[in-house]
């Protein structure tokens, strides 16, 4: 083939696949912090059904 060009890819495109990792990251990362802290603030038994055990 003669003339053909060589087209590059933008900046997101040739990192894409970073930005779903971090996009990731950025969404499970709050997550593990908040079940964090509730576990460590908030640990104990809770009793969904009080009076359910004769």
């Amino acid at each position: 083939m003669t003339g053909s060009r060589t087209v590059r890819l933008s900046f997101l495109d040739r990192y894409l696949t970073l930005w779903i990792f971090l996009g990731m990251a950025a969404g499970v990362g709050p997550v593990n912090v908040a079940f964090a802290f509730r576990r460590r603030y908030f640990a104990g038994p809770t009793e969904i059904m009080e009076g359910a055990n004769p």
